[in-house]
This record gives structure tokens, sequence and C-alpha cells, in this order.
């Protein structure tokens, strides 16, 4: 029962922050969402030596602190509307954020994405701009950070492939290995060859793997005719990160996309179509 109002408040109350990442072959951006007092995970995410397109305005920023946009726009002789667009370039570096979502959703919304509903306007300000490297005032242990997002990428996908550390991790798949290593010694985490036809070495937290044999269908009960729609996004679907693309739907030189608003049907774990936008 997700509702827009919902994320909004929890981002108003401090317990949620956002942080926005756009690389040079994505056509869009995309954003993660964190409980404030991971710092462990969002810690590596706020620091870039990266050149930025907007040197003025994000030191601005810095010497300001959290800013509404109409503070902003003052201090920088730029229109609202100009600014708000820097902003969203800021975003994407991973730079800047804001205390509340209902800001990046309206700029988004005015970029095309909105379907032609009315958006609220942002030029007086609702929500104030932030530069993201303030998050962390104090240094994060790297090797704590690299084993929870570890931990984060089992729990969330349930079996780990250098394909998913290297889509979903800010950490390296050496640095990861490390972990899975240390996490195999405590017996949390098991490596094997758990998907048919997957090459690549794999590893499963050892819960997962409980689970999976706990809740296994025989062939004999008959559901193996479960038609299932579901998010191509969606971490438990593995195509396009862990498993390649069925051939099937890969003809004419186009493949699907882990994109929201992407769907795959199935049955019985085999892929039949997929369905875009």
């Amino acid at each position: 029962e997700y509702r827009k109002d919902g994320l909004d408040m929890l981002c108003v109350s401090g317990e949620v922050l956002w942080i926005g990442r756009k690389r040079d072959d994505e056509k869009e951006g995309r954003i993660a969402l964190f409980l404030a007092e991971a710092k462990e995970l969002y810690a590596p995410l706020t620091r870039t030596s990266a050149p930025t397109a907007q040197p003025e305005l994000l030191e601005l920023l810095r010497r300001k602190g959290a800013s509404y946009v109409s503070a902003l726009s003052r201090e920088s002789g730029l229109a609202p509307s100009e600014l708000q667009q820097r902003l969203l370039d800021l975003v994407w570096e991973g730079r800047v954020s804001n205390d509340q979502f209902a800001p990046v959703r309206t700029l988004l919304a005015s970029k095309g994405g909105g379907r032609g509903r009315t958006q609220p306007s942002v030029k007086n300000g609702f929500g104030r701009w932030y530069v993201v490297d303030s998050l962390c005032d104090a240094p994060i242990e790297p090797e704590r950070s690299a084993m929870q997002w570890m931990r984060q990428l089992l729990d969330t996908n349930g079996i780990v492939t250098k394909d998913t550390v290297e889509e979903q991790s800010p950490y390296s798949w050496d640095t990861m290995q490390g972990m899975l290593r240390k996490l195999e010694e405590w017996g949390a985490a098991v490596r094997g060859l758990y998907i048919r036809d997957v090459q690549r070495l794999q590893y499963a937290s050892k819960r997962f793997l409980d689970e999976w044999a706990d809740n296994a269908v025989p062939p004999s009960a008959g559901s193996g005719d479960e038609i299932v729609v579901l998010a191509a996004v969606d971490p438990a679907n593995p195509f396009g990160v862990t498993v390649d693309w069925p051939a099937a739907m890969s003809a004419n030189g186009e493949q699907p996309a882990r994109k929201p608003g992407n769907y795959f049907i199935l049955r019985g774990g085999t892929p039949l179509m997929w369905l875009e936008h």
C-alpha cells in the first residue's frame, strides 16, 4: 500500500535519506534510499573525486549549508527553473540531495515523466538541498562498510556473483571477495554452482540455502505451470545480472532491460515474455 507522502514524511523526519547516481552509459539516473542510521552503507557513496559540471553551485552549497531553492536563487542570481536543473545535474553526480523526496520527483516529472498529471511547483522551496559529503562527519572503517554491503547483497539477492557485486556495490570484486571468504570462515556464506548454466562462482548465505531447502516444492506437486509477473528491477529477477538474458528474448539485436516499468512473465521459473513500459 505504497503512498508517496509516506516516503516524503520519512525523509522529512530524518529517518530516510536518498542519494542519486547516473553512469555515463545510462540514459536514466538511479536513486538509492537508505536508513539514516546505516552510515556504513551510504558512506562510500558520499565521496567522489570526479570533476563536477556545476562547481560554482556546489561551492555555494558548501558555504551556505542546507538551503532552499529560493535562498540559492538569490545568492546565485539564477532563475529557480535553471537552478533546479543544475541541482539535478549535481544529484546525478552523487553530490547533492534534499531533505525531502518530493522535489526530485517533481523535477523528474517536469522532464516528461509526469504522465500528464499536474505537478506542484518547487520554485519556492519545499525541501532543503545539501552536499551529501556532509552526511559523514567522521570516517567510516572501510572493511566494516564493505562487510555491511556484502551482507546487504546476500540478503537482497540470495545468490551473489561477481556480476552482482559489480552492478550493485560501491566496492570492487577483489574487496568483496575478501568479505565473502570471511563469511565462509564464519559459516555464514557458502560457495557453489547453484544456478544451472551459470559457470561463474556463486555465493549464498547459509540462511538463504536453509530457507530454499525448506520451501522447495517437489516436481510432483504440479507447481510448474504457475504464472508469475515480476518487475524487471526486482532483486528476485536474476536475468541481466547473475544470469544472461534468454536467447529467445534477445532477437533482432535487442534484449530486455532492467528498468522501472519493464516486467517479466514466467511460468515455473521459465521466462515466457517481457513487457516494456
